[in-house]
């Protein structure tokens, strides 16, 4: 088995037993913030911010062997290194014709992180990079129509419209915002934008909510709270349990499509400056651009 599919395989094997419990793994470092690079607080997407948001660790910092030899610290004796992925795009040259074409690949490359606890840099006190519900919900470049109902959550995608109770029916202010980062996420996916609504099967429902699952849980860990409860929150996990064991590329696949929705919400002017934006790549499982790659293994695997 190759290094590629040995990970991904772990990684997916590791979600799959968990949502058998009825757990969701990659809510455990919500609170915490984003899973990010020590160094250039970028944060992980993707795959790996699936994982590493998995891990049970006080910090959501991560950095490299040498990145921590650059910052004079020392890792812990016996501490063991976190594999993860990201892509590198090489460009080709070829005829065709008269002309010179070219074309990019994403080619897969592997590193090994340390969560900042396993180093001499650790200090308990140190805080993520917070953005507030409301300023995130207005950094949004598309804004949704947003609806209020007495009964349920959910996105319509005939009127393009996200229906939602009032914030006052919700047991915090917090559980409004989560619900509204997940159907904003499949907002997302009407044919106007990211045309990624496409459900013809249970299958595909059950990949689009792990999707918007997934988007919902990188908006949350940016803002500092606690996931929704979704209302069918365990036919869900059976649903995604059942996918994942079928389909094992499902998860990078939906990792993907959730970054892709995430960074075209908050926009990539965005991208300039680390320390306003937590969606620059950094070790990432691919780009916005490089999302598809990733969506068709998991339809060609269907």
């Amino acid at each position: 088995m190759s290094r590629k599919n040995e990970i991904f395989e772990t990684i997916t094997a590791e979600v799959v037993k968990h949502l058998q419990q009825g757990v969701k793994p990659w809510t455990r470092c919500w609170c915490s913030g984003l899973p990010c690079n020590y160094i250039t607080k970028r944060a992980y997407q993707g795959i790996n911010f699936v994982y590493l948001s998995m891990l049970n660790f006080p910090s959501p910092y991560f950095l490299t062997f040498l990145q921590t030899q650059q910052k004079k610290g020392l890792v812990n004796k016996g501490a063991k290194g976190l594999d993860i992925i990201y892509y590198e795009l090489k460009t080709f040259e070829y005829i065709k014709g008269s002309e010179v074409e070219t074309k990019r690949f994403p080619f897969m490359k592997f590193s090994k992180v340390f969560n900042l606890s396993q180093t001499s840099l650790y200090v308990p006190d140190q805080k993520p990079l917070i953005i507030e519900c409301e300023e995130l919900l207005q950094r949004f470049q598309v804004q949704p129509v947003i609806k209020h109902n007495i009964s349920s959550c959910h996105y319509n995608p005939r009127t393009d419209e996200i229906s939602i109770p009032v914030i006052g029916d919700f047991n915090c202010p917090e559980e409004y915002y989560a619900s509204v980062f997940h159907e904003s996420i499949h907002f997302t996916g009407h044919p106007s934008r990211l045309n990624r609504l496409n459900i013809e099967s249970e299958e595909d429902k059950a990949f689009e909510e792990l999707v918007a699952e997934l988007g919902a849980s990188y908006l949350c860990a940016m803002s500092g709270i606690s996931p929704a409860v979704l209302e069918n929150s365990a036919a869900y996990i059976q649903g995604w349990s059942q996918l994942l064991t079928d389909k094992p590329t499902a998860l990078a696949s939906a990792a993907a499509l959730a970054q892709k929705a995430v960074i075209y919400l908050l926009g990539t002017n965005q991208l300039d400056q680390p320390e306003n934006n937590l969606l620059q790549t950094e070790n990432s499982i691919c780009t916005a651009d490089e999302s598809s790659y990733f969506y068709n293994r998991f339809l060609i695997s269907r």
